[in-house]
């Protein structure tokens, strides 16, 4: 049986194919993906990327299940030599569909990576009959051979699967990826297979870089021969801190994608809660850092659990989460935006303001009944703002669930750099 991969080693090996956009969009707003996947997503069946189930992987592979390894990684190492099949997740045409209608072409594309790499199209020097290129991958000239020097060379090592995995614009150009590569690839940074790094040789080795040199060309002629890395395989770890950015910058990030949303009318709000069960006069008031009934994990469950039950009472129930991640509490002059479930069904996006006054407006309309709060993550929300919200039904005692450690830290796990435990704070 072979070893299990050590735990720096898989997630260098599934930070290549995991898909952090697809990953947020089906399950909610996650600060490190590969960490939330590798860590807890995978073993909650949750897909790393729209082209490959977790469940259905692990389902038609038992002995990949006895062994307890991580389904894509096994894919990516082992599976696909096999020639091991596997399926698209059952999120991915939702995400396809809200990627086309928000007018954002999705970075993966299923057909174009489950199908046999493309034959090279014949290319011929009328510009109007020349195949047409997709947007995200450079065309290649009508002028240039295929007959590229050192092709024999670099065909030996070039992993075609993987770079067509990696870059599905290319096989959906109907262009041969050795030739891409050879012609345009290596100079837009894409890799060649999994153990080399185009950036990470032209970074290490600046002779090669200042030469204009193709990097794996150079690595296979001479760079191997002379001991040069192909990568920096110096860890996940390592990975994370040279892509770390300091709170501030993320929280700067999060106020410009807050601002980008387009948040409904006072209007509108009132038009939402007047689909009420009890006219708002019993009422639950909830508040976290996403969206539970769009999103899966131990506070979502949490959440959607809570929402069954005040729907099995017959109350009300407003569920109020930042309408895009926020890393940390917002604190006073960062604009938000709150997104609002009610009674289960989304009801738009709105400010604090809005919403204050929306909800003391219709809840003053009658008596107060039975009414309540819960706090499970103040992520994104303004501790000032939340007050007044509750505020305006007449509620100053709830409860404050401590699901991680977003109460004592800024953000929700307790490391340094994102990378080092660093316990609590000092009491």
């Amino acid at each position: 049986m072979a070893v299990k991969a050590p735990s720096d080693d898989v997630k260098r090996v599934i930070s290549l194919a995991l898909d952090a956009q697809f990953y947020r969009s089906a399950y909610g707003e996650v600060d490190d993906v590969l960490a939330h996947y590798s860590r807890t997503g995978w073993r909650d069946g949750r897909d790393p990327a729209p082209w490959f189930s977790t469940a259905r992987y692990l389902a038609t592979n038992a002995d990949v299940v006895t062994a307890g390894y991580e389904p894509l990684h096994h894919y990516l190492t082992v599976g696909r030599y096999e020639g091991r099949e596997v399926f698209p997740s059952e999120r991915a045409q939702a995400y396809f569909a809200e990627q086309r209608a928000a007018g954002r072409p999705a970075i993966w594309d299923i057909e174009a990576l489950l199908a046999p790499p493309p034959k090279l199209a014949v290319m011929v020097s009328t510009p109007s009959e020349a195949p047409a290129a997709p947007a995200a991958a450079a065309p290649l000239p009508a002028s240039v051979s295929p007959a590229t020097d050192h092709r024999d060379l670099v065909a030996d090592a070039f992993d075609a699967a993987y770079y067509l995995g990696m870059h599905p614009d290319v096989g959906a150009a109907g262009t041969d990826p050795l030739t891409h590569f050879l012609i345009a690839g290596w100079r837009e940074g894409r890799d060649p297979a999994p153990w080399f790094s185009v950036r990470d040789y032209l970074e290490l080795y600046p002779d090669v870089a200042l030469a204009g040199q193709n990097p794996f060309i150079h690595y296979l002629l001479a760079g191997r021969a002379e001991g040069r890395t192909p990568r920096q395989d110096l860890g996940f770890r390592y990975e994370i801190l040279a892509n770390l950015l300091p709170v501030d910058l993320r929280v700067e990030a999060a106020v410009k994608a807050n601002a980008g949303v387009a948040v409904g009318s006072a209007a509108a709000l009132e038009a939402a809660l007047g689909a009420s069960r009890t006219g708002l006069r019993d009422l639950h008031v909830t508040f976290s850092h996403d969206d539970y009934s769009k999103s899966s994990g131990g506070m979502q469950l949490c959440l959607q659990q809570e929402a069954a039950r005040f729907a099995e009472l017959g109350r009300d129930h407003l569920h109020l989460y930042p309408a895009k991640f926020w890393p940390v509490v917002r604190t006073a002059g960062e604009r938000g935006v709150l997104g609002v479930v009610w009674n289960g069904e989304p009801a738009g996006f709105y400010v604090p303001k809005t919403v204050a006054a929306g909800l003391g407006k219709a809840a003053g309309a009658g008596p107060a009944g039975a009414r309540s709060f819960a706090i499970h993550s103040l992520l994104g929300h303004s501790a000032a703002e939340t007050a007044k919200i509750l505020a305006a039904v007449g509620l100053t005692r709830g409860f404050f669930w401590l699901h991680d450690f977003a109460s004592l830290c800024a953000g929700f796990h307790l490391l340094r750099d994102d990378v080092e435990d660093c316990a609590a704070p000092p009491p």
